[in-house]
């Protein structure tokens, strides 16, 4: 490819329809031109920019040690190469272990501070930009009831890669649009997406109860009915939109897939997550706690 930049940005210089980007996983870098380095992004390879804000400086300085920098991160995401119900099927076949963390090398102490920044500096955009987005018109914010789920988990005396799983279940919401007015004729997949964000970070031990949990309702639903009579008004209108009961077949599918116990124990802590004006931990409490289930490379 010839040069393809210039003092006003990248130039398409090239027909690249026979060029596609299919997918990358958490792939950073650090850019002298931000608003240069997008725009290649965006405009070349057809990404797109999904946020861009500066970094509290004091949540910088947990992650790196630097005192007052000043620092903007911005985020693009890509085409998926496989649809979701690609994924779905693949859930059936994986060769997890059910209930136990995947065995690995033990991760250097640099490898896991790397990967914790990284993790941090994700989820501090996420919250920053959507950490108050109201819950299904419960009178709460979907931050306020991961963290009252995680806190229905502790309380549980849970494990401690299930208390993070749960914290983490509806990372997916603050993504995807999430209508709170009940007027969405579509579901949105949050559960699929929350999946995919922390699939670079955990094990399956927490990524697949948070990729199962929408279906863990549904399963509820389906075998416990005084379990859809306890829902709330917007609870019931995502259910439907997401499936609705379960057939026989579906029932069995689910009860076969890894992880299925655990993604039903997090739908209970969910239920319960749900209370305005709960008193709870803070979200940054949860580091420790984040970083000690962190996958090892």
């Amino acid at each position: 490819m010839r040069r393809i930049g210039s003092a006003d940005g990248p130039k398409r210089v090239m027909d690249m329809e026979s060029f596609k980007i299919l997918s990358t996983n958490h792939t950073s870098f650090t850019v002298s031109d931000l608003d240069w380095s997008l725009s290649f992004f965006r405009d070349i390879l057809g990404f797109e920019v999904t946020s861009k804000a500066p970094r509290d400086p004091q949540a910088i300085q947990h992650i790196t040690g630097v005192k007052d920098a000043e620092v903007m991160i911005a985020i693009v995401l890509g085409q998926r190469p496989t649809e979701p119900s690609d994924r779905e099927k693949e859930e059936q076949i994986l060769n997890f272990a059910p209930g136990g963390s995947v065995p690995a090398a033990v991760m250097s102490n640099e490898a896991k501070q790397r990967m914790m920044s990284d993790f941090i500096t994700i989820v501090t955009s996420i919250l920053d930009h959507h950490g108050d987005r109201e819950y299904n018109g419960l009178g709460l914010s979907v931050l306020e009831h991961m963290l009252q789920s995680a806190l229905e988990a502790e309380m549980a005396h849970a494990e401690t890669h299930d208390v993070v799983a749960t914290l983490l279940h509806d990372i997916g919401h603050f993504v995807v649009e999430f209508p709170s007015d009940m007027k969405n004729a579509e579901d949105t997949g949050h559960d699929k997406v929350g999946a995919r964000i922390l699939e670079p970070f955990f094990g399956p031990e927490i990524v697949e109860p948070v990729r199962l949990h929408v279906r863990a309702k549904r399963y509820l639903c389906t075998v416990e009915p005084s379990y859809y009579d306890k829902m709330t008004k917007p609870v019931k209108h995502t259910f439907r939109l997401q499936g609705g009961m379960m057939s026989a077949e579906e029932v069995r599918e689910f009860e076969a897939l890894p992880f299925a116990k655990e993604a039903t124990r997090l739908r209970r802590w969910c239920d319960l997550g749900m209370i305005p004006g709960r008193k709870t931990k803070k979200f940054e409490e949860y580091y420790p706690l984040i970083e000690s289930v962190l996958k090892k490379d």
